[in-house]
């Protein structure tokens, strides 16, 4: 009778594990260094249908990225460029849900219903967090309450911001290389 209950635990823990991470969406970020320890993020939602779950016509209501369970998300001080929110679906943006806390897109009044595998949403915005791949969690909520909590967002690139001495050093060199060419072709 034990073995059978530890069997049964087992399949419950495996089972509940894959449902917890069945999304057919996936969120990359890519992360600039603006220096002064801010950070430039760039987001995208691709509905990329994974896990095979996606329906013609299911939408969602809202997404929280950054996510964290009841306590501080970890994309601390985030701020969304407002002319850059995904265009007509989510429209306000809020730092807490509830449960879920981290930045929010939430419906006024539409859902968000993708049209077909590949559909994506675009936005960015700059935190003094610079998160590692792993670190940044999102959850999403569907039309009919279906959600995917805490799923791990894809850190597709880091781009350092050329320094200033970076760029004149650059700068002097090509000037240099248009001077040696000039009295080259003088010869």
């Amino acid at each position: 009778m034990k073995k059978v209950l530890v069997f049964l635990c087992g399949i419950v823990f495996i089972v509940g594990a894959i449902s917890a991470q069945a999304t057919p969406l996936r969120l990359d970020y890519s992360v600039t260094d603006l220096g002064g320890s801010l950070f430039d993020y760039e987001f995208k939602l691709v509905l990329d249908n994974n896990d095979g779950s996606w329906t013609v016509g299911q939408a969602w209501r809202c997404l929280v990225f950054g996510d964290a369970k009841s306590s501080p998300t970890p994309l601390i001080n985030f701020v969304g460029d407002p002319s850059d929110l995904p265009v007509g679906s989510w429209t306000y943006y809020t730092a807490t849900i509830g449960y879920h806390n981290g930045p929010t897109f939430g419906p006024v009044p539409d859902f968000w219903t993708p049209t077909g595998i590949g559909d994506f949403l675009n936005w960015s915005g700059t935190s003094t967090a610079d998160l590692a791949q792993g670190l940044l969690l999102f959850s999403t909520f569907s039309g009919t309450g279906v959600s995917a909590d805490f799923e791990v967002a894809n850190r597709v690139s880091s781009a350092p911001v050329p320094e200033p001495a970076t760029m004149l050093l650059l700068g002097s060199g090509l000037i240099g290389l248009a001077g040696f060419r000039r009295k080259f072709k003088k010869a």
